[in-house]
């Protein structure tokens, strides 16, 4: 159910590469190539590791996740429910959509896929604005070219995320674009109140 995208990242991220041969009738024929495993003796990582591993920044707000590749979505909510976050897991964006209009409150960043059938991700994005113009939105790509990450920052996407999704770079994304947007509430609340 991965797209060629994730794949191809996933191969990327694990130091490899892959080639595609295709001819017309013929069919394709994809090599994927791995750098060898070292052996393993069964034993936990070492203390050092398992220590950087565990120093992940956590959250606790509430998460709304939208990607149409549901063992993907699956993979995702528990990378965030791990990291913390209250996960709301939706593979139908317009349903996601659906879920935000009636309860905006209920939720304190949108985290979905770019790549959806009905409606994409920058699709969703412009809606949502409508309904609440601060909320952080993260935008997941298999691939983030720089003319389209400006294209897509001009649109609101609040930050990036490469698919397939890391966890250390997860936690960073959400903590620095959650930061942000307290910064930017508490900055509305003292202008609200100089103006009393």
């Amino acid at each position: 159910g991965m797209g060629l995208a994730v794949v191809h990242g996933i191969i990327q991220m694990l130091g490899g590469h892959i080639t595609v041969e295709s001819a017309p009738s013929q069919g394709a024929t994809f090599s994927v190539y791995l750098p060898c495993a070292t052996e393993s003796n069964g034993q936990h990582p070492p203390l050092e590791q398992r220590h950087a591993e565990a120093a992940y920044a956590l959250g606790s707000e509430r998460l709304l996740l939208v990607d149409d590749e549901k063992p993907l979505l699956a993979m995702a909510e528990e990378m965030f429910t791990e990291l913390g976050y209250q996960v709301t897991a939706m593979s139908n964006p317009a349903e996601a959509l659906g879920r935000f209009e009636t309860s905006p409150e209920a939720f304190d960043v949108i985290v979905t896929d770019q790549i959806m059938p009905g409606l994409t991700g920058l699709e969703l994005l412009e809606q949502v604005r409508r309904i609440d113009p601060d909320i952080p939105v993260v935008l997941c790509l298999g691939f983030v070219e720089q003319m389209f990450a400006q294209a897509a920052k001009k649109l609101g996407v609040t930050d990036f995320l490469s698919k397939p999704m890391l966890k250390r770079q997860a936690a960073e994304v959400l903590q620095q674009v959650i930061t942000e947007r307290r910064i930017h509430d508490a900055q509305s609340r003292e202008k609200a109140a100089a103006t009393e």
